[in-house]
């Protein structure tokens, strides 16, 4: 059994152990039945007009969030309760020094240079001076393997000299790109 489809059991298992049924699929009947809290109202309203389809079924998937795999989930039931709270111990566990504390958001979008609509970042961490940190989350998609190819990455992500973060002045992103 591979290390994605034990987890995927064991989310399974859990929900049962608690009173939820899932589909084979592993999805809830609602996003909601997914989280550990009522979702802040400002946490909705940002999914609500994020474009990641996470709360809404649509005519063939049903909403991201309902899935007990759901990255949006965990991302939501680890960071949301920082949102009207003080989250001053969240920054010093991520090694982040601000006293006056920070924003918490969800689905925030910022432009990247590139073509297309600007991705929505999982979880934003608004810092006093302006400074943004960005989250990614991931539950288990990087247990998916991807078809071995030169090019698994669109174009537009590498395109020649210069490079998009040599652009923008981050050689060291670029190094990593490269």
């Amino acid at each position: 059994m591979s290390k994605k489809s034990e987890i995927l059991r064991n989310q399974r298992a859990w929900a049962k152990s608690v009173g939820l049924k899932s589909d084979e699929k592993g999805y809830l009947p609602t996003y909601e039945a997914n989280l550990f809290q009522s979702m802040n109202p400002e946490t909705k309203t940002s999914f609500d007009q994020g474009s990641g389809a996470e709360l809404v079924d649509t005519a063939r998937y049903p909403a991201k969030m309902r899935a007990l795999h759901s990255s949006s989930a965990l991302a939501v039931n680890f960071f949301d309760w920082w949102v009207a709270n003080s989250n001053g111990p969240l920054l010093e566990a991520l090694g982040i020094q601000s006293p006056a504390g920070c924003r918490v958001r969800f689905e925030a979008q910022y432009p990247t240079g590139l073509p297309g609509n600007p991705p929505n970042l999982d979880v934003t961490l608004g810092l006093p001076d302006g400074e943004i940190i960005g989250i990614e989350s991931k539950f288990t998609e990087w247990l998916t393997p991807k078809p071995k190819s030169k090019n698994q990455f669109k174009g537009k992500y590498f395109p020649e000299d210069p490079g998009v973060w040599s652009l923008v002045s981050l050689p060291k992103c670029q190094a990593l790109a490269e």
